[in-house]
């Protein structure tokens, strides 16, 4: 919070409140710019920086002047923050010049005055209408808005994070030197980069200082006065507290409460591996608030657990109310404050996140934050520590590293963009599915083989609950053998669309495709892609059972109210029937005859209601859904009626009328 009086506090609520606005400026004509917009070069970030420390004032600009200004505050909890000053004058300016702003309320017979700092112009724009210009000016964090070489990215590993922030301000213009006492009380500051963590990346200095902020658990700014760069814990105490005389009578909301966080994430490969820390207590008492942090380049590699325990004492137990709201004016706050605001018996606290003071025949300011976006963790699938658990997605160099000691399940496994290596004494992967999609895969052991070209052998494999002694081979060179399991007592063998079961004793046969479950000491049967025709053996005979003469389970629908959801009254029953045409058509079966059957017919070209489709698991439309249908049927009859009913009762009434 800015300093002031409380004489001024109390004057900025008062309607008769004088106020005052003024510019000093520091003119630069040296710079190279280009259609009215600065050009970011390290040339002229030297340049920017000398007029920012130039003291001489080369001219006053006074409220009588000046037209309109905006100071603008926006950022995240966790980041850098750049201020912006917006500002219609008639003077034109040049860009690159340097604008310090300040603020005045007259308290008693003088002014009281707030330094908003200084800012350069960035951009300009000439208003036709008013013959004035209006101007985009920002502070001395934008010169950490430069292109970084890979020379320099090189260059700060092996650092420690407060020797790449003071080395980054010496490159454009700051200053930051940490004190032993911010060593000690932020000790994240003395951790080091890793090398490799920056290898062919395209960024700026405020992308790196924005990684370092997330590796602190703090934010950054400038101090207004002068070019020290300056670190920003979120100090949850409320430095003011603000009742209704400071608000305007309309645009008021706060939201539901944000936190208290209890949980911090640090995850890797698109939320995929996480370690975190948690405070039970908390979760127990509030419910979980969990604060997440995306794949951090200075936080990927097994090092990171060394800095999750300073970033969740930054962030635990921090909340706030969302707000959105205008006042009258506080001026005051800095980004980050956190702030009460008491409406009748309830007190909301708040923090300043974005802010925007607005300077115009009077005063305004819009303050408004919102919550981080909300997160939730698979905690049984995350860890405390990458001791157990390390999934390492390196994007620079194409290549991703895992490994899992606990319970020795797999050693390690490392994949790059050369091929793929695996070391691992076992893999384990209970109910999860790999998908490997390549056109030059090739897996080798002493059971299970998959050559380059695709075909597969496998020995002394489970399949389902019993385990099958038998050879599988699977080979797609031969045309006519697609799959073939066989031992002593079992063979199974499958030609293009028929399949055949020879069996020498198997007691149980589930085809769960046709609903069907047969039982027999011993058969083979034949199945065709329109029908099932079964062989039963009975001694040397053997008996065909044809698929007509097969009697279908019934299957019942339930209509219990829970076991169903989201239920609602349905009407349009006849339209979606007047929708849906019947065909007339001949099956495409082996054994079909020539009768004529009627039916819906699903198809792309064909007119039916998706009300009476029914979907595979997949979405793919498989058939019609016969409860559905039914359930249709019966709908669009009592529609029907209802139409019946009514127009029976208009022509009663007409009969009426007539008499």
């Amino acid at each position: 919070m800015k300093t002031i009086t409380s004489d001024f506090k109390e004057q900025i609520t008062k309607l008769g409140r004088e106020i005052d606005f003024q510019f000093f400026l520091h003119t630069n004509d040296k710079l190279i710019t280009e259609d009215s917009k600065f050009i970011m070069t390290q040339a002229n970030a030297h340049l920017v920086v000398e007029q920012f420390d130039d003291e001489e004032v080369d001219e006053i600009i006074g409220a009588e002047d000046i037209y309109s200004v905006s100071i603008i505050n926006r950022g995240e909890i966790l980041s850098t923050m750049m201020k912006e000053l917006d500002f219609e004058i008639a003077q034109d300016l040049r860009i690159g010049d340097v604008i310090e702003c300040q603020f005045g309320l007259k308290v008693g017979e003088d002014y009281e005055y707030v330094n908003y700092g200084k800012y350069m112009v960035y951009e300009k724009e000439y208003n036709e209408d008013t013959k004035t210009y209006s101007y985009v000016a920002y502070d001395r964090m934008m010169l950490t808005m430069q292109d970084v070489s890979q020379e320099f990215l090189a260059d700060l590993e092996g650092r420690t994070l407060a020797n790449s922030i003071n080395v980054i301000c010496g490159k454009v213009g700051l200053s930051f030197n940490a004190t032993q006492q911010e060593l000690t009380d932020y000790p994240n500051l003395s951790k080091q980069i890793n090398e490799g963590t920056f290898t062919d990346l395209q960024m700026t200095y405020r992308d790196v200082l924005d990684m370092i902020c997330q590796a602190l658990g703090l934010s950054m700014i400038m101090n207004p006065n002068d070019k020290h760069l300056l670190l920003k814990p979120l100090n949850n105490t409320p430095v003011d507290t603000f009742d209704e005389q400071f608000l305007k009578d309309t645009n008021v909301s706060f939201g539901e409460k944000y936190g208290p966080i209890n949980s911090v994430v640090l995850s890797r490969s698109e939320d995929f591996d996480n370690i975190y820390r948690r405070d039970e207590e908390s979760i127990s008492e509030n419910g979980l608030h969990e604060y997440k942090i995306k794949d951090n380049l200075i936080m990927l590699y097994d090092d990171r657990e060394d800095y999750i325990d300073e970033i969740f004492e930054q962030l635990n137990g921090l909340e706030y109310y969302p707000t959105d709201f205008s006042s009258t004016g506080i001026t005051y706050l800095d980004w980050l404050d956190f702030y009460n605001v008491t409406i009748g018996n309830k007190t909301y606290k708040c923090l300043m996140l974005d802010d925007e003071i607005e300077i115009n025949q009077g005063l305004e300011e819009n303050i408004y934050s919102e919550e981080p976006l909300e997160t939730v963790t698979n905690y049984k699938t995350s860890s405390k520590t990458d001791k157990e658990v390390s999934f390492i997605v390196d994007k620079q160099n194409g290549s991703i590293r895992a490994k899992v000691n606990k319970g020795d399940v797999i050693n390690e496994i490392n994949l790059d963009e050369s091929g793929a290596e695996i070391n691992a004494d076992k893999i384990s992967l209970a109910g999860k599915t790999i998908e490997m999609t390549s056109d030059n895969i090739a897996i080798n052991s002493t059971n299970f083989q998959v050559t380059k070209e695709g075909n597969i052998t496998a020995n002394n494999v489970t399949l389902n609950s019993g385990t099958f002694k038998g050879n599988i081979d699977i080979t797609s060179t031969n045309a006519n053998k697609r799959f073939s399991i066989s031992s002593d007592t079992h063979s199974v063998k499958i030609y293009n669309s028929t399949i055949w079961f020879n069996t020498g004793e198997l007691n149980d046969l589930t085809i769960s495709k046709q609903g069907m479950f047969f039982n027999g000491d011993t058969y083979d049967t034949k199945y065709y892609d329109g029908g099932l025709e079964m062989y039963v053996r009975g001694g040397s005979a053997y008996t065909t059972v044809y698929p007509e003469k097969i009697t279908t389970p019934v299957v019942i629908q339930t209509s219990l109210e829970e076991n169903k959801k989201n239920i609602e009254l349905y009407k349009g029953a006849l339209k979606e029937i007047e929708n849906t045409d019947i065909y007339e058509y001949n099956l495409q079966s082996e054994k079909s005859d020539n009768k004529k059957h009627l039916g819906f017919v699903i198809g792309k070209d064909r007119k039916y209601s998706k009300k009476i489709v029914a979907l595979d698991d997949k979405g793919k439309e498989i058939g019609v859904d016969n409860y559905s249908m039914t359930s249709l049927c019966l709908q669009a009859i009592k529609e029907q009626q209802e139409q019946i009913n009514s127009l029976k009762e208009e022509i009663k009434k007409l009969k009426e009328s007539d008499k």
